[in-house]
């Protein structure tokens, strides 16, 4: 395999995986972070909702204080009248202050007036009605009076669903006077007073009463081994923050469901996608420059290399010259290479001069050697050859005729 297609095949695959392996890194941390952000959301809307519940019963208190610290109501307390009812808890008025609860009573528990709402039609209620559930709102008065003179707040269960409540003991202007009794009023945490506190937040909240419903049974046991109170619980579409609260007496009294929708995770998700499409996008075309930056600076450069030293290997020439453009690596490699041609361009020349040199005085030396054979062998005396030790290794034919002694015959003798 060439290199230009290893090449490409390595950055066809580590760019296609770097990208997936940056959308699987930027989808874990912003699912992360979006998640996190989610339920901390969900936990701060529901304490923005309990809160309110607490500021509503806060403001039942102030329409207690303002009865309860007042001469006519201590006066009524000891001369029950018609007259002041009718002046002070009318029902445009009580409409008006949002209370569907007043009970007045003094201290042996006796209800010296009692004004009970519906819950949805803001009706007054019949005599008939609330004798129905007297048992409720006489276990009221009894917590009241088992309060003695300290206040009175928080949600109570009836059946028109929680009662936020406050109660005061009631005494004259100065607040010097000795209590003769306590005055509770209330207004329901009912659908519609629901959906205005959900309007005013923008939120979305259920309160599910108790009762035998198992299922919130089960859910205020995790509640309650959880570290802030809050269990969350998470789908597709909705994380689902609960709370218990609590009643008068200490005990739960229902839970808040808060239903946050997912509306971050989805922005998310599509932020995600974007951006995967995005760096897709620009991988590709980031593969492409970095393959044409490649071609042109070293694959290209490389293959000229490449068929240049294999055309000098096959045709023997080195009278060729590989190109030499720019200044990198490339270029002083061919640089280089050409260099080493010209040396051995040289050293060739030399050495083909030194043959044909040699070649010339061989040549001039064999014809020397030619005719003093001919001399030798032509002579009319006789000549003998001879080593350095005076033995003969070579007589011409005038010796022979002179002698009479044939050239095998005296070869080697001294």
């Amino acid at each position: 395999m060439s290199l230009t297609r290893k090449t490409v095949l390595a950055i066809a695959f580590i760019i296609p995986v770097s990208t997936l392996i940056v959308v699987f890194v930027l989808w874990f941390y912003v699912s992360s972070q979006f998640n996190i952000i989610e339920r901390k959301e969900a936990r701060r809307d529901l304490d923005r909702f309990t809160g309110l519940v607490e500021r509503e019963i806060t403001s039942v208190d102030s329409f207690c204080k303002d009865f309860a610290y007042w001469d006519d109501t201590y006066d009524f307390m000891k001369r029950p009248r018609q007259s002041f009812v009718e002046d002070n808890f009318n029902t445009p008025y009580l409409k008006s202050q949002n209370i569907q609860f007043v009970c007045i009573h003094d201290l042996k528990g006796r209800v010296l007036h009692c004004s009970i709402y519906d819950a949805v039609t803001r009706d007054l209620l019949s005599g008939d009605v609330i004798g129905r559930n007297n048992s409720l709102f006489n276990d009221l008065v009894r917590e009241s009076l088992n309060r003695g003179g300290s206040e009175l707040g928080g949600l109570w269960p009836t059946p028109y669903g929680l009662l936020m409540v406050s109660g005061r003991s009631v005494t004259d202007d100065s607040m010097k006077a000795e209590s003769r009794g306590r005055i509770i009023a209330g207004r329901y945490l009912c659908r519609r007073e629901m959906e205005s506190l959900c309007k005013l937040l923008d939120i979305d909240v259920a309160v599910r009463l108790f009762d035998d419903n198992k299922g919130l049974q089960n859910i205020a046991r995790k509640i309650s081994l959880s570290k802030d109170n809050i269990l969350l619980e998470e789908n597709e579409n909705n994380i689902h923050a609960y709370r218990v609260i609590y009643g008068i007496e200490k005990r739960p009294a229902a839970v808040l469901d808060l239903k946050y929708p997912r509306d971050i995770m989805k922005s998310g998700i599509e932020t995600v996608k974007f951006s995967a499409f995005f760096t897709l996008i620009y991988g590709l075309i980031l593969m492409q420059i970095v393959l044409v930056f490649l071609r042109k600076s070293i694959l290209n450069p490389l293959n000229s290399l490449t068929s240049m030293t294999s055309k000098i290997r096959e045709d023997e020439t080195f009278s060729l010259r590989l190109p030499e453009h720019g200044n990198n690596e490339i270029s002083t490699l061919a640089g280089s290479f050409n260099s080493l041609l010209r040396k051995l361009t040289s050293l060739n020349g030399n050495l083909e001069a030194r043959v044909n040199e040699r070649t010339s005085e061989l040549s001039k030396a064999n014809r020397e050697l030619v005719l003093m054979q001919k001399v030798f062998d032509n002579s009319l005396e006789g000549i003998i050859i001879t080593d350095d030790e005076a033995a003969i290794i070579n007589v011409n034919a005038a010796f022979t005729k002179i002698t009479g002694y044939e050239k095998k015959e005296v070869v080697g003798d001294n």
